[in-house]
Formats: C-alpha cells, structure tokens, sequence
C-alpha cells in the first residue's frame, strides 16, 4: 500500500466527517419524526376522549336536568337530592316526636282527672228528673191493663234519687203491693229519698187515693185543706244502707191554718188511723207516750210522737205551704233539709 500524501488524507478525513453528519442527521430526523407520531397519537387520544366525553354528557342531559353551571355526570348532581331526603326524614321525626309528646301528656292529664277529680268530686244525680223503674213485683192483672199511651210522669216535689212506679189494676188491694214493693226494696249504697207513684186505671194517686188506699180515716173537712191533684203530692221511701226503711208523704196545702188546727185534732188518734200504714215497717207495739211534743232540731220544727221501735214515729209538720208527714224523726229532718235546698 502506498503511502498518502496529506492532501489525500485530507481529502479521506472530510468525507468520513460527511458521512458521519449524514448518519447523525438521518438519525435526528428519524427521532424528530418519532416524536411527532407520539404527539400526533397523544393529541388524537384527547381529542377521543374529548369527543367520548362530550358524548356522554349529552347523552346524561337526557337523563338527569341540569342545573346552570353544573355537569351532569359530577357526583355534586346527586348531593342536593339526599341532602333533600334527609332534611324531610328529620323533619318528619320530630314531627312525630311532638305528637307522641302530646299524646301522651293527654293521656297522663286524662288518667289524673278519671282516678284523681271526678273520683274525688262525683257527679250528682239530678233530682228534677229522676229515674223511673217499674217495681219489681207488678201484679200479673196490672200489666195487662196498662194504657198504650202512657201517663205523663208527675214531677217529683221532694228530690229524690229514684222514681219507683207501682201500677195496678181494678182489683188490686194497694196496701199489699206496697207492702210487697216495700217489702223487696233494695237497700241503696248510701242514704237516699225515692218516691213510689202508685198508678191506677190510668191515673197517678193523690192524697185522696193514698189515704182511701191504706184505710186512714182523716178527720172531716182535712181533704178541703189540701190539694188533691197528684202533681201536687207525693208518698216516698227513705232507706238506709243499714236496711232500714221508713216511708212518708207530702202534699200541698190549700189552706195552711185549717191543716194546722185539724192535724192537731187528729194527732188524738192518728196512732191508730195510720195502724195499716206503720204494719208496713213492723210496728206492734202502742207508742211510748201518749201525746206528741215539738221537736226543733236545727231548723227542721215538727210534732212528733215516739213508738217502741227502734227510729219509728209519727211526725208532721206544715213548712213552706206544704204538709210533710213521716214515720221517723231522722226522715222528717231530713226530708227538710232537702226542702229547704230546693231551688
């Protein structure tokens, strides 16, 4: 191999400088081009990702409504809703809290008021309009002739807590379907007036009948002084819750004086007039003394005569234009006491 002079040398230098700048640039043009196919994939990425995004936001605006300003798809569209949800849930809580509050505050006020008050203060019977109730014995007879209209009831004069009816027919004897509802009365809880309203074809008993009905003769011209309209009278029942019964009667008096002066007058043998009257409560014995004295206990004045029998008499008394007669010194004194609360 021959040498090279310098300038061949040279000359190989240069063209293998060429060659690797040729190569280099090749190189980065090959680079320079990869990158931009990178850039080029990436960018068309986002812009399908834009696109598939766009397109899931509309397809979501056909769903859900939108608020302005807000993207369907964000998880803040949802918050308001259950936020919504929850308020009412806890709105509707208390709501039924306060009810069952109220609920049960009424019931505690209701239950102290039922055991507490109306146990403590019981409502009174009203004595204008009592109870009716048939006795409990009624003649067979009477309750074939009772009128299909029934007699308006007389109001009771003397308050009393119930009203016993005792209907009979043409030939019943009075004095034993008293003394049988007498008899079968049922003693009350406490003590108490009742009045018994003896019916007769059709027709409630006056003074006249009751004292026609028992055979008590009454002294001549005693009917004048009265009135005989049974409005005006009535034959009661004071029994005791020991059992012991006692019965009575009052009447209005058409003329107070001549009541006082024949009542006076008959206290002679009113003890043996009324002996079918007191049979009814048990008397068989003469009374303790022969003639009557005046009693005066707390307001109640009376003229009473004692029997042997334990609380049994005869009392009578003229008080506010009434005649009052009773077999006992406690039913007369209470008997007017009752008068006297009348309105």
């Amino acid at each position: 191999m021959t040498d090279q002079t310098p300038q061949e040398k040279l000359v190989f230098l240069k063209r293998g400088e060429v060659k690797t700048m040729a190569k280099d640039l090749a190189q980065l043009q090959e680079e320079t081009a990869l990158r931009e196919r990178e850039r080029l994939a990436k960018l068309k990425i986002e812009d399908g990702f834009k696109k598939e995004t766009s397109e899931r936001e509309k397809i979501a605006s056909t769903m859900i409504p939108q608020s302005a300003g807000v993207k369907s798809d964000s998880l803040e569209t949802l918050l308001p809703k259950t936020k919504r949800q929850s308020l009412f849930s806890k709105v509707i809580a208390r709501v039924m809290a306060i009810v069952f509050l109220i609920v049960f505050l009424a019931l505690i006020g209701f239950g102290y008021w039922f055991l507490v008050v109306k146990r403590k203060h019981p409502e009174p019977t009203p004595s204008p309009s009592p109870t009716a109730t048939e006795s409990n014995t009624p003649s067979p007879s009477a309750t074939n002739t009772e009128s299909s209209t029934p007699t308006p009831l007389p109001i009771p004069i003397l308050p009393v807590q119930e009203i016993k009816i005792l209907r009979l027919a043409p030939n019943d004897d009075f004095e034993k379907q008293l003394g049988d509802l007498f008899n079968n009365f049922i003693t009350p809880p406490s003590d108490a007036f009742f009045e018994v309203l003896a019916e007769k074809d059709a027709k409630f008993f006056g003074v006249k009948e009751f004292l026609e009905g028992l055979k008590i003769t009454s002294p001549t011209g005693f009917l004048q002084a009265l009135s005989l309209n049974p409005d005006d009278f009535d034959l009661f029942l004071y029994a005791k819750n020991d059992g012991e019964k006692r019965l009575g009667f009052l009447v209005k008096v058409s003329d107070e004086s001549n009541a006082v002066k024949l009542e006076k007058t008959w206290e002679k043998t009113m003890e043996n007039d009324f002996a079918d009257f007191y049979k009814l409560m048990g008397k068989n014995k003469p009374a303790l003394q022969t003639q009557f004295k005046l009693v005066n206990n707390n307001g109640a004045v009376f003229r009473y005569l004692p029997f042997q029998e334990s609380n049994l008499g005869a009392a009578w008394a003229i008080f506010d234009n009434y005649l009052l007669f009773a077999s006992s010194q406690e039913s007369m004194i209470k008997a007017v006491e009752l008068l006297k609360a009348a309105p």
